[in-house]
């Protein structure tokens, strides 16, 4: 389940403190000046001007049991990106962050590549898709909104930061992209995105019921000149046999397919009989959303060029 709630950790500062034990407890604080974070930036900037690709590596700082106060990155990284990239539009950035995050920059930057946290062999890997070594497959488990503004606890300080130490989770069954889909809101990434260094197609939709479930068949077709894996994703629609909430479209299944460069073949993919249910809230019970059921296939939940639909019975 995706949630799209500020992720706990919260900005470090700029201040460290070292403690030297010799018999005698001593304390050192160390900081950045202004001028000397200032002289660093104009040394960066300089460095993108002479090279034909700057990489700029951008982090956050993500403990547990302290929220996020924003969705930026911290320090003046926003302003160090956008200063880079002015001088180079070349300019590619790794993010090693735990959540999602705002881009003020997108739009100057060639290219974003989000390794989370990467773990010990982070490097490695990551020089291996910067190089294209490696064909990158990953795809967001969580939707990046377009501002800290447009989120589901924007506005709503119950829900977050919360009132007198308490949090109040009142978006019901619209989390995550539900609550994008269902307010119609533009994201900066969707749930489910992410690029390759090839190119897929869908082709070929149907759709049928048997046992309870769902078998959602099409073709895959890798269209690029380089092999890679395309993570395809099945939505299904509401069910319009009820009145209770219902997301305009949720996840049933998805699978990850390995395709060589100009290779096709046809995936299959089961969404199980409960994907097909709701909550009654009069019987307390999970009931089966009959009728005509929308069906999406696609690369993530806001691009879905596949577009059929399913007579749902009990």
């Amino acid at each position: 389940m995706e949630l799209d709630r500020r992720s706990v950790g919260r900005h470090g500062t700029r201040l460290r403190r070292t403690a030297l034990i010799t018999g005698v407890s001593e304390v050192r604080l160390n900081w950045v000046t202004p001028q000397a974070a200032q002289a660093a930036r104009e040394q960066a900037v300089a460095l993108a001007r002479q090279v034909k690709t700057p990489v700029v590596f951008a982090y956050d700082d993500g403990t547990e049991g302290f929220d996020r106060k924003n969705l930026s990155l911290p320090a003046d990284q926003d302003g160090l990106i956008s200063a880079v990239a002015d001088a180079n539009p070349n300019t590619i950035v790794v993010l090693n962050t735990g959540s999602s995050i705002t881009m003020p920059w997108l739009s100057k930057v060639k290219a974003v590549l989000d390794m989370y946290y990467p773990g010990e062999n982070g490097a490695e890997a990551t020089a291996g898709l910067l190089y294209g070594d490696v064909n990158p497959s990953g795809k967001l488990t969580q939707t990046f909104p377009a501002s800290e503004s447009v989120t589901p606890v924007a506005g709503v300080p119950l829900r977050y930061p919360g009132v007198d130490n308490q949090e109040n989770y009142s978006e019901g069954i619209y989390v995550g992209y539900r609550w994008y889909d269902k307010e119609r809101a533009a994201p900066l990434f969707p749930f489910g995105y992410g690029l390759s260094y090839t190119s897929f197609a869908y082709r070929h939709l149907t759709v049928r019921q048997s046992h309870g479930a769902l078998t959602v068949s099409f073709t895959l077709k890798n269209t690029g000149t380089r092999d890679g894996a395309e993570v395809a994703q099945v939505y299904i629609g509401a069910s319009p046999g009820t009145t209770e909430p219902q997301a305009v479209r949720s996840l049933g299944g998805y699978q990850k397919v390995h395709l060589r460069a100009g290779q096709s073949t046809t995936v299959r993919i089961r969404v199980d009989a409960q994907q097909l249910k709701y909550w009654n809230t009069s019987s307390h019970s999970w009931v089966l959303g009959t009728g005509n059921r929308d069906v999406w296939v696609g690369s993530s939940s806001r691009t879905l060029p596949l577009h059929g639909s399913v007579g749902v019975t009990r």
